[in-house]
C-alpha cells in the first residue's frame, strides 16, 4: 500500500447512505462537531485490521448507522395500524412479539443493517487494490480484496501489512505513547533495520557464570524482557524468603544450646534399694494392669448400654413401625374388599347396558327399515272410452241404401244429419268424461300430495327418533367404554393391593446385649495415681543403674543440629545471591537493548529524543526540545505524537497515513509531514457536514 485513493462509506457510523471520499497526498477535512471527520481514520483502520483507533474489535457493531438500526427496529411504514393490532393480539395471547417476527410473518423483506467500508488505494507496483468490509447486526461480516472473498490474515499477507499496532502507532499520533512498554519494545525493534542479539546483549551485561541461567529464562518467556524480569524477581523473593527462615531456624537452636549450657544436672535426693525398688514396681505394675482391665470392662459396658439404649429406640420404632404395618394392611384388605365390590358392580352395570344397547340398536334397525320401505300411492285416473256409451257413426257404403225408408228423402242427407247429431252427442260426452278425468286427476293429485306430506313428516320424525336412538347408542357405548376401563382399573388397583400386602415385611426386635462384670479387686485402684508412682519408681532405678540422658548428650544433639541448619541457610543465601544477580542482569540487558533502540532512532528524529525510564521497566518517554511532556503546551505535545507517527511510517515497509485530529491547536505542523500522506482535521464552525480539500 502507497497511498489511498479513495474511502466508500454506507451506514457507517453518522453516513447513513453512501458517500465517497477521494484522497490526495495531503488532506484537510473540515467540520464541525459531530460531522464525521474521526470517521475516516475509524473506517481506514477497521477496514484494513478490523480495529477501532482503541486497537479493539470488540463492539464493532455499534459502529452501524443508528437510523437504520431505528427502521430496523421499527415497524414497516404504511402497516404501523396493522402492527399495533398484531402487537395487542400477541399480547393478549401472552406470546412475544417484536418488528422483525412481524415482518417475517406478513413476508415483508427489509435489509438486516449493516455498514460497508470499500478503500481503494494504490500500490508500490503502481497498481490499484480495493478493500471491501461489511458487518450486519446479527455480527456477519464480509472481507474482499479486488472483489474475491479473503482472511484477515490472507489480506495482511497479501498487501503486506504491518501488525495493527504498530499501524495504529503511525495513523493516530499519541497512540505510540499509550502502549505499554513491552508493546513499545516490539514497535521499535520492528522499526530496526538490523537485528539485536539477546544473547549477545546478556553478555555484554552479566558475569559468565550468570550467562547460562539468564539466557534460559529469556528463552523460556519467549524473549520478553518484562516476563523474564518478573519471574527472576519472583525466585530472588522467594529464595531470600527461605534464607531468612533458614536464619531464624539456626538462632533458635543457638538459644537452646545456651539455655542447656546454663542449666546443671538434678541432684538425687533419695537412694533406695534396687530390690525394694523392683519389688514394688513389679506390684505396681500389675495393679495397673488391673486398674486398666477394669477401666476396659467400664468402657465396654458403657458401650454395651449405649447400645442397649439404641436397641430401645429400634425396638420402639420397631414396634410402631409393625402397627403401622397391620393398619395398612387391614386398610388394603378394605380397599380390596371394595374393588372387589366395585368390579362386580360395574360388570353388572356392563352387562344392563349391553342389554340396553341390544334393544337400542334394534328399535334403530325397525326405524330405518321404515324408512326405507316404499310408500303405496293410489293409482292415477285414467280416461276409459269403453266406460263412455259413445254412439257409433252410421257408414252408408256399408248400409248399401240410395233413399231414406223413413223420410222418403236422399240418404245421404238423413245420414248426414245422423252423424252430425250423433257427433255432438258424442263431443259432449267425451267433455263430460274429460272434465271428470281432469277432476278425478285434482283429487288424486291432492290426495298423493296429502300422503306425500305426511310420509316426509313422518320420515322425518323417524329420523329425528332414530338420531336420538343412534346417540343414545353411541353413549352406551362409551359407557361401556368407559366401564371396561374402570374395570381394568379396579382390577390394576386390586392387584397392586395384593402385592403390595405381600412386600410389607414386619421389623424384627432386638435383645439386650447383657453387661460384663470387672475383674475381682479392681474396685479401689486409680490407674493416675499407681502410673505417678511406676513413672517414680523407674526414675530411681535409672539413677541407680546411672542411665539417664544428661545435658551433655542434649547439648550434643542440639550442636549436630546447628551445623545442620548453618549449611542450609548458606546455601539458601548462595542460590537467593545467585538469582538476584540473574534478576539484575536481565534488568541491566532490558535497559541497554532499549538505550540501543533509541541509539538507532535518533538519526531520523528532530525535536524529539526518547528517554528509557529508570530500570527499563517503565515505558520509552518521548521528550520534545528536551522537555518531558507533561512540561511541554498541547501543541508541543501534538507536535511530539506527530513526529514519532512520521518516524514509525517512514521505517515502516508499507508506509502509514497519518491522521491529525485538532489541527488548529498546532501553530505550524512538522515539515517532515510532506514526505508521507496525512490527513489534518480542523474544527469549522461554518461547516455543518464534512468537507475535504485535497492537496
Amino acid at each position: 500500500m502507497k497511498k489511498l485513493i479513495s474511502l466508500s462509506l454506507k451506514g457507517f457510523m453518522r453516513f447513513k447512505d453512501e458517500i465517497i471520499f477521494r484522497f490526495g497526498n495531503a488532506n484537510a477535512i473540515y467540520g464541525y462537531n459531530d460531522t464525521g471527520k474521526t470517521t475516516i481514520p475509524t473506517a481506514i483502520a477497521i477496514a484494513y485490521y478490523n480495529f477501532d483507533l482503541t486497537g479493539s474489535n470488540r463492539g464493532l457493531d455499534s459502529k452501524i448507522n443508528t437510523d437504520l438500526i431505528k427502521e430496523y427496529n421499527s415497524p414497516p411504514t404504511g402497516t404501523e395500524a396493522a402492527y399495533q393490532t398484531w402487537v395487542q393480539q400477541r399480547t393478549a395471547a401472552a406470546l412475544e412479539y417484536s418488528p422483525e417476527m412481524f415482518r417475517q410473518e406478513n413476508n415483508i423483506k427489509l435489509i438486516v443493517p449493516q455498514f460497508e467500508i470499500t478503500i481503494t488505494h494504490e500500490n508500490p507496483d503502481g497498481t490499484m487494490s480495493t478493500v471491501y468490509r461489511s458487518l450486519d447486526i446479527n455480527g456477519k461480516s464480509k472481507l474482499k480484496l479486488n472483489g474475491k472473498n479473503i482472511s484477515q490474515k490472507g489480506l495482511v499477507d497479501e498487501l503486506g501489512l504491518t501488525d495493527a499496532a504498530t499501524f495504529l502507532s503511525g495513523l493516530i499520533p499519541g497512540y505510540f505513547q499509550r502502549l505499554k512498554q513491552e508493546d513499545q519494545r516490539k514497535i521499535l525493534l520492528s522499526l530496526m533495520k538490523e537485528n539485536l542479539d539477546k544473547n549477545e546483549i546478556i553478555n555484554s551485561v552479566a558475569d559468565a557464570m550468570i550467562i547460562p541461567a539468564t539466557q534460559e529464562l529469556l528463552q523460556v518467556n519467549g524473549g520478553s524482557w518484562e516476563a523474564s524480569i518478573k519471574q527472576s524477581k519472583q525466585v530472588a523473593d522467594d529464595l531470600r524468603t527461605n534464607a531468612i527462615a533458614a536464619e531464624a531456624a539456626r538462632q533458635e537452636v543457638e538459644h537452646l544450646i545456651s539455655e542447656l549450657k546454663a542449666s546443671t544436672p538434678p541432684a538425687l535426693t533419695e537412694i533406695d534399694s534396687a530390690s525394694a525398688l523392683t519389688s514394688r514396681l513389679t506390684i505396681v505394675e500389675a495393679q495397673i494392669k488391673l486398674a486398666e482391665q477394669a477401666e476396659g470392662v467400664a468402657r465396654t459396658n458403657t458401650e454395651i448400654e449405649k447400645n442397649n439404649q439404641e436397641i430401645d429406640l429400634e425396638n420402639a420404632t420397631a414396634e410402631e413401625w409393625n402397627r403401622n404395618i397391620e393398619e395398612k394392611k387391614s386398610a388394603m384388605f378394605d380397599e380390596m374388599a371394595k374393588a372387589d365390590a366395585e368390579r362386580t358392580k360395574v360388570e353388572k352395570q356392563i352387562d344392563e347396558v349391553r342389554d340396553e344397547l341390544g334393544a337400542l340398536e334394534k328399535g334403530y334397525r325397525d326405524i330405518q327399515a321404515l324408512i326405507d320401505s316404499e310408500v303405496q300411492l293410489p293409482p292415477q285416473p285414467q280416461l276409459n272410452l269403453s266406460d263412455m256409451n259413445l254412439q257409433p257413426i252410421p257408414n252408408l257404403d256399408l248400409l248399401g241404401i240410395k233413399n231414406c225408408p223413413i223420410c222418403d228423402g236422399d240418404i245421404e242427407t238423413h245420414v248426414a244429419k245422423q252423424i252430425e247429431e250423433i257427433t255432438v252427442a258424442n263431443k259432449k260426452i267425451e267433455d263430460e268424461a274429460q272434465a271428470k278425468l281432469a277432476e278425478d286427476t285434482r283429487v288424486w293429485a291432492e290426495k298423493c300430495s296429502a300422503i306425500r306430506d305426511d310420509i316426509a313428516v313422518r320420515t322425518e320424525d323417524m329420523k329425528k327418533q332414530n338420531k336420538t336412538i343412534h346417540d343414545k347408542i353411541e353413549r352406551r357405548r362409551k359407557k361401556i367404554s368407559d366401564l371396561e376401563q374402570k374395570k381394568s382399573q379396579i382390577l390394576v388397583a386390586f392387584g397392586n393391593i395384593q402385592n403390595s400386602t405381600g412386600s410389607i415385611q414386619r421389623m424384627p426386635v432386638r435383645n439386650h446385649i447383657p453387661s460384663k462384670q470387672p475383674p475381682a479387686g479392681s474396685g479401689n485402684l486409680d490407674v493416675v495415681s499407681l502410673k505417678a508412682e511406676r513413672e517414680t519408681l523407674k526414675m530411681k532405678l535409672n539413677q541407680h543403674d546411672g542411665v539417664y540422658q544428661t545435658t551433655a548428650e542434649q547439648m550434643s544433639t542440639a550442636d549436630r543440629r546447628l551445623a545442620s541448619l548453618k549449611d542450609i541457610e548458606s546455601e539458601a543465601k548462595s542460590q537467593a545471591g545467585f538469582a538476584t544477580l540473574v534478576w539484575k542482569a536481565l534488568k541491566a540487558g532490558a535497559i541497554e537493548e532499549g538505550n540501543r533502540i533509541i541509539r538507532s532512532l535518533e538519526p531520523v528524529l528532530d525535536n524529539v529524543t526518547i528517554v528509557l525510564t529508570e530500570n527499563g521497566r517503565d515505558v520509552f518517554k518521548p521528550y520534545f526540545k528536551g522537555l518531558p511532556l507533561r512540561e511541554c503546551s498541547r501543541s508541543a505535545e501534538m507536535k511530539c505524537g506527530i513526529e514519532l507517527a512520521i518516524m514509525i511510517s517512514n521505517l515502516c515497509p508499507t508506509p502509514i497515513p497519518i491522521y491529525v485530529d485538532d489541527a488548529e491547536s498546532i501553530l505550524d505542523l512538522p515539515s517532515k509531514l510532506t514526505t508521507v500522506q496525512y490527513f489534518v482535521a480542523y474544527v469549522s464552525r461554518d461547516h455543518k457536514s464534512i468537507a475535504i480539500s485535497v492537496g
